[in-house]
């Protein structure tokens, strides 16, 4: 699993309701003005399995900082690249971790058997698209898209309907995120896929238990 979260910009998110976006270079004088509630969504980072590094996946360059994460679950280990000028203000977010939690809350919240038909979830932040399922079974899976037009996140969505057979009628959609490309997706979305919501609360809010 790799995933990229922003190619030449560092930014924040902030993980109060709603959520919203911002450089790091806002606060480049002042690192400590920093709002508590934000965390940082600019990393590279990849599953590190059998001893192979993180360069093996994604280029690391003289102002970069690599970094690592151990899942505590099964002793994986996840490695992190980050800009060596910002590496101080990384919260170093497990993305695997808060998939599961976002799952799992709402699983309870719908009261929902997962055996019977599953939930995905889109997060949307800052032009890129978390699209997962994490139910514990074989069918879960974990994408990152970066996309420029709603379209674009319809074709992945779709083509990742298609490859695991999910039903387009009773499959649910939950859409998070930043409230205007939120809005669009589900505009564009709600034609093809007939269980889709959209819901109000900041998925980053279960990074600070992590």
């Amino acid at each position: 699993m790799i995933g990229l979260l922003t190619e030449e910009s560092s930014n924040l998110a902030r993980t109060d309701i709603p959520l919203t976006v911002e450089p790091i270079s806002l606060y480049r004088k002042a690192p400590s003005m920093i709002p508590s509630t934000f965390v940082s969504i600019s990393a590279k980072f990849a599953e590190l399995l059998n001893g192979v590094s993180i360069q093996d996946y994604v280029p690391v360059y003289p102002n970069e900082k690599v970094e690592f994460n151990t899942i505590k679950q099964g002793g994986k280990e996840l490695g992190y690249v980050v800009k060596r000028e910002h590496a101080e203000f990384q919260s170093g977010i497990h993305f695997m971790k808060l998939c599961k939690k976002i799952s799992t809350y709402y699983g309870t919240l719908y009261n929902q058997n997962f055996n019977e038909n599953a939930i995905h979830f889109l997060v949307l932040i800052s032009n890129h698209a978390i699209f997962f399922r994490c139910d514990d079974s074989q069918n879960d899976f974990f994408h990152i898209y970066k996309y420029s037009e709603s379209v674009e996140l319809l074709y992945h969505v779709n083509k990742k309907y298609i490859d695991n057979q999910s039903n387009y009628k009773k499959d649910r959609i939950i859409i998070l995120g930043e409230v205007k490309p939120k809005k669009e997706v589900y505009n564009l979305f709600q034609t093809y896929f007939k269980n889709i919501l959209t819901d109000d609360y900041n998925p980053l809010k279960f990074a600070e238990a992590l």
